[in-house]
């Protein structure tokens, strides 16, 4: 049977660094085969839409994306999960839409998401808004 650790909603670096901790903590214990990021991961408030909280604004998008990825990073040297499944959620995908709101001339020029979240080749990347289902051995998940 594999075992898998769904991780969900984290929004580095604005995440609960005991929570995270603990989530480590026992899914060490766990020793997940696969890990799943369900989206959410980094939370991009530097390029969100919505208006900012002053005291808020004290990282650039290329500092928030560092946080979460030393942060995957991390989960992959701890818990040496067989495979790594990351599914954007609608957080990360606030690059792709800064980007084609304030400068989609650079939409093409940039990184692509996997690599702009610091994820390794071997990792599954399925992007926000792709409709269709992903079977993890008979536990479906629709992410339309």
């Amino acid at each position: 049977m594999i075992r898998r650790l769904f991780i969900p909603d984290l929004h580095f670096p604005s995440h609960d660094p005991t929570a995270r901790g603990l989530m480590l903590q026992a899914a060490r214990d766990f020793k997940p085969h696969e890990v799943v990021i369900l989206g959410d991961f980094f939370d991009c408030y530097s390029v969100s839409r919505y208006d900012k909280h002053p005291q808020k604004m004290f990282l650039d998008l290329q500092e928030e994306l560092a946080v979460g990825v030393t942060a995957i990073e991390r989960i992959l040297n701890y818990l040496k999960p067989q495979k790594l499944y990351f599914l954007e959620g609608n957080h990360e995908n606030r690059v792709t839409r800064y980007l084609a709101n304030n400068a989609p001339v650079l939409l093409n020029a940039v990184k692509e998401p996997r690599e702009l979240f610091g994820l390794p080749s071997t990792a599954a990347y399925i992007p926000y808004g792709q409709g269709g289902w992903i079977n993890f051995d008979g536990l479906y998940r629709d992410w339309e």
